[in-house]
């Protein structure tokens, strides 16, 4: 009698998968994945041949003690079952409270991935979780919860078209920059409110029209007005306050009208001086 029995583990045929119909298995396309060492699945041969073993399921168990990895039918690194699930049922149902057996399907990879699809009635949600802390949530209402950990980073090659029925909050900790190379058109229905606590900056190139009904500018400190060209304004009246009449008036606008002539080209008759300034002064 020979003291070998069986198949050494060395010459024993690799099982091979019996893939799901979806996309079938062909050309790169279908589902893939392969079991984790230590899962229980289910093996039939091809046309009877020892040789050709098909596992085509698995299931699952509640581990009641760490297996012998030196023998068969276990994990050869000795990581599953872990011991964190140690005489629990590998199935696992759900990461909600509110989810009820058997309206929940999940997907978790040992990697940290989930991806969860719920039919619990009244709790109808669509999960998907990345290892990183990365999540996006669909729930019973059709609300989008996403929760990003990192960076975010959107490429749109063409047109994006955004239609939001309520409002619109958007709480930026850093700074924020839009480079537009085209046009820029924002039409407003209502006000439009800014409050810059730091310096506020606008550098135009090209012309600016600012058409309003009213136009008010509260300065706290100076004012300066600086133009390379010519100032106009045009208004049928033009009111100075107290302190700026004194000074503008008494410096430039006395000498023009002092200097200015009539049709025979003579001076007016009266010329104007400090006292005799008024808020409104019109030349002849």
């Amino acid at each position: 009698m020979s003291t070998t029995t069986g198949i050494p583990t060395s010459e024993l045929p690799w099982a091979e998968p019996a893939i799901s119909v979806l996309e079938g298995a062909i050309s790169g396309f279908g589902v893939f994945g392969v079991p984790l060492q230590g899962s229980h699945v289910f093996v039939f041969f091809e046309n009877g041949n020892p040789m050709k073993p098909i596992y085509f399921a698995a299931a699952p168990g509640i581990p009641m003690g760490v297996p012998d990895n030196t023998k068969g039918f276990s994990d050869p690194n000795g990581v599953y079952p872990t011991t964190e699930r140690m005489f629990e049922p590998d199935w696992d149902g759900g990461t909600e409270t509110n989810s009820v057996y058997p309206h929940d399907i999940l997907f978790r990879a040992h990697g940290g991935h989930e991806i969860e699809v719920d039919s619990t009635p009244g709790y109808k949600r669509y999960r998907m979780y990345h290892p990183s802390g990365t999540v996006i949530v669909v729930d019973n209402s059709g609300n989008v919860d996403i929760s990003v950990v990192s960076n975010e980073t959107r490429t749109i090659t063409i047109n994006r078209t955004t239609t939001i029925g309520g409002d619109d909050t958007t709480t930026i900790s850093g700074d924020q920059s839009n480079n537009v190379t085209g046009n820029l058109t924002e039409v407003v229905a209502g006000d439009d409110k800014k409050s810059v606590t730091g310096s506020s900056s606008e550098n135009v190139t090209g012309d600016k029209d600012v058409t309003t009904a009213k136009l008010t500018i509260n300065v706290m400190g100076e004012c300066s007005i600086i133009a390379g060209g010519t100032v106009t304004i045009d208004s049928p009246s033009v009111m100075l306050g107290t302190g700026p009449r004194l000074t503008l008036l008494n410096s430039r606008a006395a000498d023009v009208y002092n200097s200015h002539t009539h049709d025979n080209s003579s001076t007016p008759n009266q010329t104007i001086t400090a006292d005799s300034q008024t808020t409104i002064t019109k030349a002849a």
